[in-house]
This record gives structure tokens, sequence and C-alpha cells, in this order.
């Protein structure tokens, strides 16, 4: 078979979509020898390229190339309608959405749009009733990992938000805000190591009784008749 043959029977093949190099291992399959190779690599679990910098290792060169980005800090990929920069191009790509307001994913089940793939796929859950992230000391589940994480602070007691000026902790960033608020209207200079929102102290004492008319006892000021 001369040259002329192979090139036109490669040509054919990549018109017709036929791969025809198969995994003996999953119904893969690929155009190149090359791509097969690659690809047996996940089931092998081999990660033949190691990050000289770290303990990362990758199936791809390709894989390395990019991680070795977050070592030396460059982004490669500017926005060219703001200053943000990104190590890959794909989320150079997904961040201009944000600029053109175009928003590709769309939920089969109501009018909802989304910018990224992931937010769809979170988003879907909530026709589903879906909520695959269990907490592993109590019940609850919960839709969204963040707020599994956000709840298991109620049995760790962690309260990683400190208010600035009177040093109160919680466990959640919206109690922080809320606080902050009610924190900086009182317009009460800080005081150190005393906290700015405490409880009002109030009398332990009951309060009297309210005063009863009487024409035999009449109140101060007025006369009986």
């Amino acid at each position: 078979m001369g040259i002329g043959t192979t090139a036109i029977t490669d040509a054919f093949i990549t018109t017709a979509r036929v791969k025809p190099y198969a995994c003996s291992m999953c119904d893969m399959r690929f155009f190149q020898r090359y791509h097969l190779a690659r690809h047996s690599l996940t089931h092998t679990g081999v990660k033949p390229y190691a990050c000289s910098m770290c303990d990362m290792r990758f199936f791809q060169r390709y894989h390395l190339a990019r991680h070795s980005l977050t070592h030396t800090g460059v982004k490669p990929y500017a926005c060219s309608m703001c200053d943000m920069r990104f190590f890959q191009r794909y989320h150079l790509a997904r961040h201009s959405l944000t600029h053109t307001g175009v928003k590709p994913y769309a939920c089969s089940m109501c009018d909802m749009r989304f910018i990224q793939r992931n937010h769809l796929e979170r988003h879907s859950l909530t026709h589903t009733g879906e909520k695959p992230f269990a907490c592993d000391m109590c019940d609850m589940r919960f839709i969204q990992r963040y707020h599994l994480e956000r709840h298991k602070r109620v049995h760790s007691g962690e309260k990683p938000y400190q208010c600035e000026r009177c040093q109160q902790n919680f466990s959640r960033t919206d109690r922080l805000l809320r606080h902050r608020r009610l924190c900086q209207g009182r317009g009460v200079a800080k005081v150190e190591n005393q906290p700015c929102c405490d409880p009002r102290p109030y009398s332990q004492e009951p309060p009297p009784a309210p005063p009863t008319w009487s024409p035999l006892h009449p109140p101060p000021g007025r006369l009986a008749v």
C-alpha cells in the first residue's frame, strides 16, 4: 500500500469517526495509539509525571505543566475586559461569561440558567430532593458540601469568624455580618477585652406595682371630693 493510499485510509477513518484503538479494560476507543496508552494509565493508577516542588504526580505531562504554574504564580491567561488572570484557559473562558452575561447551562425543569455546569448540577438537586452530603455525627443531610462543613461547626463548637471591634466569635459569616451592624451602630468607643454587645444589666428586683386609685387615698396633686 503506497503512501498516498495510507493517507487516504487515515482520512477516511477520521471522517467516518472510526476509532481503531480499543481499551481492553473498558469500552473507550481512540483515534491514536498514544491516546490509548495514556488512557490505560487511568486503569493501572501509574502517574509517571512527578512535580519537582511537591508530592503531586500526574497521568499527563500537560497536567504537570499546568500544575507547576501554581508554584510559580504565573497566570498566562488574561481577561481582555478586566484585570483578572488565570492558570488555565478554561477558567478564562468561564470567567468571560460573567462579562457577556451568557449562561449556557439551562435547567430542564425550570427557567434557571447558569454560567458553570457544576452550578447547574447543584441546582438540579433542589428539584430531585437529593442531599448527597451527610453529617457523620447526626442525621442531617445537605445539598452542598459547603453547608455540611458549616453544619459541622455545631458539633465541634468552632467559631472561626471574629468581630474586629469586640472580639466576639461566630460560627457563620452571616451571623458575623448581622452582629457587625449592631456592634458598629452603637457608636461607642471600643474597650479592650470588653464585648460591645453584652446583654444590658437588669435589676433583679421585681418592678413596683402600679398605684391603685381610691377616693380614700388620692394620688399626689389631687384632692378627694
